[in-house]
């Protein structure tokens, strides 16, 4: 079953019955300084890669364009 990402919105989000979610607590990077969004965008990266690899095993994906913080 494919999974449905939710970015840390809990109990907010709406349920549909036989959908396996998957939440993400995210900080909110508007008005955040460029360290900050960066560290967001590489951590968002990183799960969804892994997650990727979850789903299909056998795929191969290029090196990350994100640098971590």
């Amino acid at each position: 079953m494919t999974p449905q990402v939710v970015l840390g919105c809990g109990e907010e989000c709406p349920y549909v019955p036989g959908v396996r979610y998957v939440d993400w607590p995210v900080d909110d990077p508007k008005g955040q300084d460029d360290e900050t969004v960066r560290r967001i965008v590489a951590d968002l990266d990183g799960r969804v890669r892994e997650l990727l690899g979850e789903l299909v095993p056998d795929l191969e994906l290029p090196p990350s364009a994100v640098r971590s913080a």
